[in-house]
């Protein structure tokens, strides 16, 4: 029988009794006791691996898990961190959970004690997730640990081995999984668990653990801790010997094996504040960029040919939501993790008082021509609560007007206004903003990019080139295939539709309710690239929508019409290319009509690898966007 990729992520069996005790029925094991859980975890995990004594001494320090659970284990270090280092000080933990609790569990757990952490909180699927929370980054998998793990370049500091008891889930702890611990531990890291089981400690002894019992925690006599071999790691911003800070790259073309890449040390090497980062676009890609990159203690300098969000980024709205396929393939799969993600960096950037407009409104999602059906959405395997079929009863309630068929309902759907979120992006201290500023060459001069513009020269360590399609001119070899496409949207007063739209609809295009306004879009115009905004392309836009509502607009008189055209710059397989293509030179180009949840992702990545940290992304996933690899293709 064929295997599809699927987004299906399993809910954890569990209950909680009276006492407040969470228990796996799964696994017939406890997570933790409300009495004793924080206690449990100081004892065995912060003090089997000599903490906070550790991390004080270091101004990045890196904890590695196996069997997030509750968090109870990640929410006690992270406090306990805030408590006991001072502000410089940043805190890296991964971890890994197949069985992922859903985000009502965790409010009910959590939410009173850690609101950030809660709304925070990713949704479930499957793959590698970011939460950036105080002074703390929480690599989050989803998925099987022996896999994710596969995936990972870290050298953690210390490790947590909190899997279910080896009697009930042996596949947590086999010599296999014992033996990627160890290549992902820092030489002269530690690793701490609450079983004394002989085939644990078996297991850690050869993957090249020293071990040793000591005291358990209440009423279990023992537990493990152990140390891998080699000088441990002195506490400074440098990473330990042949975990180098910043991954070597190689020519545009070559194969991403022959740079050599070797694990990279989360967190482990110092902010680039003594380096020159040099970002060409000032959309939505390069913006993303330069915050991610400026909040990390970087000097960053922006070069934008025209305004800020002059393209497709200075449309009047953005609609966040991924696209379906039949199955969860790379598309789906990074599109998806992109929209969680900007879920989360919009709720960071508001909480640090960034302005711009956003709804998160839901959004529905109506039939199509060339669309899998709802009735497919099985084969899909998303989780419920972030996408679910809803019958057209529960549609015409959630859309405020009739809906005569299934359709596909997304909660967290929602829409933003990217110029001002652009703008808002690049209002910091340490980001320098260039506009009409157009890069006319880009060339390398030793261990330096050059950037010439008709008013000068720029010069940069690390360059990115988030400049759409004009990206390709400076590009050595011109070797990524990407098409154009004109697209314009079409702007109504509300007083010019029927009923007011509850959320937002998507159809052959879709209808964003915005106040005291609707936004209709959008053509693809693969033929005229003039930007002109024409009456043609309006009435495309009212048709669409008239065939997905019928009734809704009547008829509207073009005089009522504004619009917009801008260009979208997509790639043949609807990926972008992201990353490394030369020594210091990254791309982050081809997002297509998906940029407002593609491109921040994209900067994540980027900015994990210029900062030296673990990328959130699965090797599939990383293979599947790299630019070296598909250069030529």
């Amino acid at each position: 029988m064929q295997h599809h990729p699927s987004a299906f992520v399993p809910l954890p069996e569990l209950a909680i009794d009276a006492a407040g005790t969470v228990r796996s029925t799964g696994f017939d094991d406890i997570y933790f006791a409300p009495e004793q859980g924080a206690a449990e975890t100081r004892h065995v995990f912060l003090g089997g691996n000599g903490l906070p004594a550790r991390w004080q001494a270091q101004s990045q320090f890196i904890i590695a898990e196996l069997g997030f659970g509750t968090g109870q284990n990640f929410l006690t270090t992270w406090q306990d961190f805030l408590r006991s280092t001072p502000p410089t000080h940043h805190l890296h933990y991964i971890s890994v959970e197949q069985f992922p609790l859903t985000a009502q569990q965790m409010q009910h757990l959590w939410g009173t004690a850690f609101p950030a952490f809660c709304a925070s909180y990713p949704l479930r699927l499957p793959g590698w997730h970011r939460v950036v929370l105080e002074r703390c980054t929480l690599t989050l998998g989803i998925g099987d640990a022996a896999h994710l793990l596969a995936d990972a370049k870290v050298a953690a500091d210390a490790w947590y081995l909190d899997g279910f008891a080896p009697a009930k889930n042996d596949r947590m702890w086999s010599e296999s999984l014992m033996a990627e611990v160890a290549r992902l531990t820092a030489p002269g890291g530690t690793v701490a668990t609450f079983t004394a089981a002989g085939a644990v400690k078996r297991g850690l002894a050869a993957a090249g653990f020293a071990v040793d019992k000591v005291a358990g925690f209440g009423r279990k006599r023992d537990m493990l801790v152990g140390r891998l071999a080699g000088a441990a790691h002195d506490g400074g911003a440098s990473p330990p010997s042949g975990n180098p800070a910043i991954k070597p790259c190689v020519a545009l073309g070559a194969s991403r094996e022959a740079a050599g890449v070797s694990a990279q040390r989360e967190g482990g090497a110092s902010p680039p504040s003594t380096k020159n980062l040099l970002i060409i676009g000032a959309g939505i890609a390069g913006a993303t960029l330069a915050r991610q990159l400026a909040e990390s203690g970087g000097e960053v300098t922006v070069l934008e040919a025209g305004d800020v969000a002059g393209n497709a980024s200075g449309n009047p709205a953005a609609v966040l939501y991924p696209q379906f396929s039949r199955y969860y393939m790379d598309a789906a799969a990074w599109h998806f993790t992109g929209y969680s993600w900007m879920r989360r960096c919009v709720r960071r950037w508001q909480e640090h008082g960034l302005l711009f407009g956003e709804a998160q409104i839901g959004m529905l999602r109506l039939p199509r021509d060339q669309q899998p059906p709802v009735a497919r959405l099985a084969d899909f395997g998303i989780d419920p609560a972030i996408a679910r079929a809803v019958g057209p009863d529960e549609a015409s309630m959630l859309a405020g007007m009739p809906i005569a068929h299934e359709a596909i309902w997304l909660p967290s759907g929602g829409w933003i206004v990217p110029g001002e979120l652009c703008a808002a992006l690049l209002r910091h201290p340490k980001i320098v903003l260039h506009t009409h500023r157009k890069v006319h060459a880009l060339r390398r001069d030793g261990q330096a990019w050059i950037a010439s513009t008709a008013d000068g020269e720029f010069r940069a360590t690390h360059v990115c080139l988030a400049a759409a399609q004009e990206s390709l001119a400076l590009l050595p070899g011109h070797r990524l295939p990407m098409g154009m496409s004109a697209g314009q949207v079409t702007t109504l007063p509300a007083s010019a539709a029927g009923s007011p739209l509850r959320c937002i609809i998507s159809h052959q295009g879709y209808i964003v309710p915005q106040g005291e306004r609707y936004v209709i879009g959008a053509t693809y115009d693969r033929a005229d690239w003039s930007g002109a905004v024409t009456a043609a392309n309006h009435r495309t836009n009212l048709a669409h929508a008239e065939a997905a509502l019928p009734g809704w607009l009547g008829d509207v008189p073009l005089a009522q019409c504004t619009g917009r055209t801008s260009l979208r710059a997509s790639t043949p397989d609807r990926l972008p290319y992201v990353g490394a293509v030369d020594d210091g030179l990254y791309v982050s180009i081809g997002h297509g009509s998906r940029g407002m949840i593609s491109a921040p992702l994209a900067a994540e990545v980027i900015a994990s690898q210029i900062l030296g940290t673990m990328v959130p992304l699965s090797r599939r996933l990383q293979r599947a966007v790299d630019p070296l690899r598909r250069a030529g293709g």
